[in-house]
């Protein structure tokens, strides 16, 4: 079931937004062995960031109840995927969604295009067409939880920023 599978994320954890790789260590953590050694860990990110950010990384997972460690050593997922809270502070998310559209930046200039795809569309549309569109990138994002939550040999950490804004005022005749 759908519950077995996500985690909500409540307005007391936004804290998990204040920084980008929080979300990339969630998922780092747990298909690597790393040992402990937050050396290992932090240079596994791109762009790096330093050991003392992915040990305060892993403790507020640890803290929200994302991530747990196993008697092995190793880190494991309490919940595949996240579901946000509607009360989630949207600054905090917004610092976020931030932070993600200048990776996107740094990755199409610094990352080969075999290893990224970074694409763009300007379309013209209705009230009715925009709010259509808003509705299939909706299932398309469902979609793709789908394909990650069955894939099960992870080798790799990828961030996904699906963007539609406008770039005209509304005009109307």
């Amino acid at each position: 079931s759908k519950k077995n599978k996500s985690s909500i994320i409540r307005e007391n954890q936004f804290t998990y937004f204040a920084n980008w790789y929080y979300s990339a260590i969630r998922e780092l953590v747990s298909i690597i062995y790393w040992g402990n050694d937050y050396r290992i860990l932090a240079n596994s990110v791109y762009p790096k960031i330093t050991p003392k950010q992915a040990e305060k990384a892993v403790k507020l997972l640890v803290d929200l109840g994302m991530i747990k460690k196993m008697p092995s050593g190793r880190y494991i997922q309490i919940k595949k995927t996240i579901t946000f809270d509607d009360r989630v502070t949207s600054l905090a998310m917004q610092k976020c969604q931030k932070q993600t559209i200048e990776l996107g930046l740094l990755n199409l200039e610094n990352v080969k295009n075999e290893y990224r795809d970074i694409s763009t569309l300007t379309l013209r549309v209705s009230e009715e067409g925009f709010y259509r569109t808003k509705e299939e990138i909706k299932h398309f994002k469902e979609k793709l939880i789908g394909i990650i939550n069955s894939d099960e040999a992870t080798d790799r950490v990828y961030q996904i920023n699906i963007q539609l804004f406008p770039v005209s005022k509304i005009l109307k005749e």
